[in-house]
């Protein structure tokens, strides 16, 4: 029952990391609607090992990843996606504390208030956003490719023992 938008966002992020030539990634082919509602995602087939392989190896590639995957937009990216199934807004934006405040964890405690009536956690959460630029003073935020929702769940090995990543929620 999940909307296109949602693959469309993933197909996107997929592409993205893909273009990076850096770490392994599934490279997604087809986005569509079902004609019973709902919608779907054909991507590359990827044989994943048992294990989840050497962890610095996955860290390296990230690492490259990041370094490839440059932004000359700022913070955000070309499309609104999803984490799991909770919008996330990708809005571009030129200050990194800007982008982070207000479009993740903004955003987030906006739904909390809105959901759960809590604010209590919504007034702490707003807390730390308006004060959160000190925690980045004479650091380099430098705009690049995240995945966005990187768990181990979203972690493998191909069959080479590649690192794989996949299921993302990038900006």
């Amino acid at each position: 029952s999940i909307g296109p938008s949602m693959f469309e966002g993933e197909a996107l992020g997929l592409n993205a990391m893909h273009e990076t030539r850096s770490i392994r990634v599934p490279k997604p082919f087809k986005v569509g609607s079902l004609p019973t509602g709902g919608s779907y995602m054909i991507m590359e087939f990827i044989e994943f090992a048992v294990s989840r392989g050497d962890q610095s190896a996955l860290g390296r590639k990230l690492g490259e990843m990041h370094k490839a995957g440059k932004s000359e937009k700022g913070f955000g990216f070309d499309v609104d996606n999803t984490i799991g199934s909770t919008p996330q807004i990708n809005t571009w934006t030129s200050d990194w504390i800007e982008f982070y405040g207000v479009h993740r964890l903004g955003y987030q405690l906006e739904l909390v208030k809105k959901q759960h009536g809590d604010s209590l956690i919504y007034e702490k959460g707003m807390r730390l956003v308006k004060n959160m630029a000190a925690l980045f003073e004479g650091a380099a935020v430098e705009p690049c490719l995240l995945h966005g929702d990187l768990w181990s769940g979203n972690i493998s090995t191909d069959k080479n023992g590649e690192p794989v990543i996949l299921d993302p929620a990038c900006y």
